[in-house]
């Protein structure tokens, strides 16, 4: 029996919609179903660390169907917790809802423990017989295996035009949308509500949507004031490195 696809994207933190997304899709599984998470799974929300922990269970039970794919906020995790000395990786990392996921995980040593071999341990493509799965996309019509794994977590052009169908997260859309051979099922969870899921070969969509809790202006500017001080202190190491250049 040629095996169904149920392709899940950006969760970003959001446990409570993974976990009713799985409950919606639930009589859709089988054992000839292939759960494809399509990668940013962290930042932004504040649960990464538990929808970690559940993926991780997930995978670990039904090791042939689940498949976690990396996405470009994995990418960026990796960067910074590998090169801790790096304060422009941090900073990038920060910028994009990182620090979050460190408070999600109880500090930067718990989260370099438990995430970087989560991380490690993540596909950057799925390909099969009709399919591509990958977080950001497929530029152009080549071999999958020839592409750069950066671009496959970042690539947002959906020029792709080779035989098989690209399945993507990485660029939020108001539903589900198909654009040449690209579906994209990014449906900005973390500022919508919105999480969703397209079963193949049927390209039915199924989705779930819980309201997101207004932000307080206070948590706003505190972030804002965070992202301040590591601005700051990237400059000041910028600033430390040129004079050392200058002064050599």
């Amino acid at each position: 029996m040629k095996r169904k696809y149920i392709a899940i994207g950006d969760i970003h933190g959001k446990l409570n919609h993974l976990t009713e997304l799985i409950k919606h899709i639930n009589s859709d599984l089988g054992k000839d179903t292939v759960l494809v998470f399509l990668g940013d799974y962290i930042d932004r929300g504040e649960n990464s660390k538990k929808v970690v922990d559940f993926l991780k269970k997930l995978r670990n039970k039904n090791p042939k169907n689940v498949v976690l794919l990396k996405g470009n906020h994995e990418d960026l995790a990796e960067q910074s917790l590998t090169n801790p000395n790096d304060s422009t990786a941090k900073l990038d990392w920060f910028m994009n809802g990182g620090r979050a996921t460190v408070d999600s995980f109880g500090g930067e040593e718990k989260c370099k423990k438990e995430l970087l071999p989560f991380i490690k341990s993540l596909k950057v493509y799925l390909e099969t017989e009709d399919y591509i799965f990958c977080h950001g996309g497929m530029p152009y019509d080549t071999d999958v295996k020839m592409v750069d794994p950066q671009v496959l977590m970042w690539n947002r052009n959906f020029i792709y035009r080779g035989k098989k169908t690209v399945v993507v997260g990485h660029t939020p859309q108001d539903e589900v949308t198909m654009i040449g051979k690209t579906i994209i099922v990014d449906t900005g969870c973390f500022s919508t509500g919105k999480l969703s899921a397209v079963l193949l070969p049927s390209q039915q969509v199924k989705f779930v949507n819980i309201a997101i809790p207004k932000v307080s202006t206070s948590r706003i500017f505190s972030e804002l004031d965070k992202q301040d001080e590591l601005f700051d202190e990237a400059l000041d190491k910028e600033f430390r490195d040129f004079q050392a250049i200058v002064n050599s």
